[in-house]
C-alpha cells in the first residue's frame, strides 16, 4: 500500500457534509454509501486533518459498513447498491376507451360538425330559385298534358327528374369536381364515342329527318342533351389549361379542333336546336377566355362570307321553316299553325290569366300542339296572365343573374368557364323558347330549362345547374379544386 500524501492546506469542509456529533476521530462521509471510486475521507484528530488515499478510504468504507473482505465482496456492495437506489411506483394504464355514452357523444358531435361544413357549401338563394321555378314547371306540364293519353306517366317523369335534380343540385358539392376536370380528355373521348353512336343507331321520333334519339325500349333518350355537360365540363378544362397561351395560334386551332368535332357530329345527326346551343356553349367559353379581337372579328367575316353560301344550300324546305319562323302567316294552317295558336293562348290571358287548370286552348283536344314541351310557355301564359308571365321571366333573370355571379366568384378559372357556360346555354335557351312561343324565332325544337317536359332534358339542366353548385363549393374553399 501506497503512503498517505499529506496536503499543505487543510482540506476544506466538503459543501453539504453532516457534522458528526461523535467528536474527534469520526469520519465523515461526501458521497453516498456504497460509492468506492474516487471516494475522498476525512479523519479528523486532535491536531490535524490529513486526506486518506484511495485504497484506505476503500477499506475504511468495508470495515465501517460491516462488510468482509474476498470474494463476497462485490456481492455485498451490489446488494448494497440495490438498497441505496430509489424505489419507482407505477401507475396502472389507462383502460381503453368504449362504446360508452361518452363515444356516442363524440359521433353525435363529429355528424353535426360535418353537416355544419356541408351546408356551407350550399347557396341558398340560387337553390331556392332552382326550387321556385322547377315548381313552376310541374304545374305547367301537369296543366298542358292533361289532354294527353299518358298524362299520368308524364307527370311522373317530371317529379322523378325533379327530385333527382335537386338530390344531384345538393349532393354534388360533396364529391371533389378536380378529378373530373383533371380527366378531361377521357370525357372528351366518351362525349365523341356518344355522339357517334347517336348518328349510327339513332332515329327520330315524330319520323322527321333528324337521327338524335336513342331507343332503349322502355323509353327514349335524346344524347345530345347529356353531351352539352360533358361539352362544357371538357372544353373549360381545355381553356383552364392553355389560358396564358390562348392566343397563340397552334393552341387556339386545338380550341377550335375540341369545339369544331362536337359540334359537327351534333350537326350531322341533323339536330339543329342542339346544334345551336352547342355553338353558344362554344362562344361564350371562348369570348370568356379572353380571345384576341383579331380573332374575333376573323370570325364574325367568316360567317358573313359563308352565310349566303349556307343559305343557297339550304333547301327550300329549310328556307321556308326558317321564313315562317319568323312570320307565321305565310302558313297559318301548315307550319305556322301551332306558333300562332300558341300566341293567341298568350294573348287570351290578359292581365291575371284564365286560373290554373282553366285555360281553354289548353285544354281542348288539338288545342295546341307539343303544349308541354316546346310550348309549355303558352300554358304560363294562358292561365296565369300577363302579371304572371312577367314574374316567371323575372324569376328566370334572377336565376341566370345567380349563376352569373357565382362564376364571378369562382376560385380558379375552370370554375368561371362552368358557370360562364352554364349560363349561357340558360340564357340561349330561354330566349328561343320563349321566342317559339311568341312567334318571333323559328321552331327549331329547344326546350326550356327545368320547366319544359323531357326525361334528357331535365337530367342535363340539372346536371348543369348541380355543376355551378359544385363551383360555389369550391369559390367557399371546400372541395373544388384548380386545375
Amino acid at each position: 500500500m501506497k503512503k498517505a500524501v499529506r496536503s499543505a492546506v487543510p482540506a476544506q469542509k466538503p459543501v453539504g457534509a453532516a457534522e458528526n456529533p461523535g467528536g474527534a476521530g469520526k469520519m465523515r462521509l461526501t458521497a453516498k454509501p456504497g460509492s468506492t471510486r474516487r471516494i475522498k475521507r476525512f479523519v479528523e484528530t486532535d491536531k490535524s486533518k490529513r486526506v486518506m488515499s484511495p485504497l484506505e478510504a476503500e477499506q475504511r468504507h468495508l470495515e465501517l459498513y460491516g462488510i468482509s473482505s474476498g470474494s463476497s465482496r462485490r456481492q455485498n456492495m451490489r446488494s448494497k447498491r440495490l438498497k441505496a437506489r430509489r424505489t419507482i411506483s407505477l401507475s396502472p394504464a389507462p383502460k381503453p376507451v368504449t362504446a360508452g355514452r361518452e363515444g356516442a357523444s363524440g359521433t353525435f358531435r363529429e355528424l353535426r360538425n360535418f353537416w355544419v361544413n356541408y351546408f356551407r357549401r350550399i347557396d341558398f338563394v340560387f337553390l331556392a330559385l332552382v326550387l321556385v321555378i322547377a315548381v313552376i314547371g310541374i304545374l305547367a306540364v301537369h296543366s298542358g298534358s292533361m289532354t294527353e293519353p299518358s298524362h299520368r306517366r308524364i307527370d311522373l317523369l317530371q317529379c322523378t327528374a325533379f327530385v333527382l335534380g335537386i338530390g344531384a343540385v345538393v349532393l354534388l358539392p360533396l364529391f371533389d369536381m378536380s378529378v373530373a376536370m383533371k380527366h378531361w380528355k377521357w370525357i372528351y373521348i366518351a362525349n365523341v364515342v356518344l355522339l357517334l353512336f347517336t348518328l349510327v343507331f339513332g332515329y327520330s321520333p315524330t319520323g322527321e329527318e333528324n337521327k338524335s334519339w336513342i331507343d332503349l325500349g322502355f323509353t327514349s333518350i335524346q344524347p345530345a342533351e347529356f353531351s352539352k355537360i360533358m361539352f362544357i365540363i371538357t372544353l373549360s378544362a381545355h381553356l383552364s389549361k392553355i389560358r396564358e397561351r390562348l392566343n397563340s395560334l397552334l393552341t387556339l386551332l386545338g380550341v377550335f379542333l375540341h369545339g369544331g368535332s362536337i359540334i359537327g357530329l351534333v350537326l350531322l345527326e341533323r339536330d339543329w336546336g342542339n346544334g345551336l346551343v352547342f355553338i353558344v356553349i362554344f362562344v361564350t367559353l371562348v369570348f370568356c377566355a379572353k380571345i384576341d379581337w383579331k380573332y374575333i372579328a376573323l370570325c364574325i367575316g367568316a360567317v358573313v362570307v359563308a352565310f349566303p353560301v349556307i343559305w343557297e344550300n339550304l333547301g327550300e324546305f329549310r328556307k321556308r321553316r326558317v321564313l315562317i319562323g319568323f312570320n307565321p302567316e305565310l302558313d297559318p294552317l301548315g307550319y305556322g299553325h301551332q306558333v300562332i295558336r300558341s300566341r293567341n293562348a298568350i294573348a287570351s290571358g290578359g292581365l291575371l290569366g284564365q286560373g290554373y287548370l282553366k285555360g281553354e286552348t289548353i285544354h281542348k283536344a288539338g288545342g295546341l300542339f307539343a303544349q308541354h314541351t316546346d310550348m309549355v310557355f303558352a300554358v304560363i301564359g294562358q292561365e296565369f296572365g300577363f302579371v304572371g308571365s312577367a314574374l316567371f321571366v323575372v324569376l328566370y333573370g334572377l336565376l341566370i343573374g345567380r349563376i352569373i355571379y357565382i362564376a364571378s366568384k369562382a376560385g380558379d378559372y375552370s370554375g368561371l368557364y362552368i358557370g360562364c357556360g352554364v349560363a349561357g346555354m340558360f340564357i340561349f335557351q330561354f330566349i328561343i323558347n320563349l321566342g317559339m312561343a311568341l312567334g318571333l324565332t323559328p321552331v327549331v325544337g329547344i326546350t326550356l330549362p327545368l320547366v319544359s317536359y323531357g326525361a334528357s332534358s331535365l337530367v342535363s339542366m340539372y346536371a348543369a345547374l348541380a355543376l355551378v353548385m359544385a363551383v360555389h363549393s369550391g369559390s367557399k374553399g371546400y372541395s373544388y379544386r384548380s386545375v
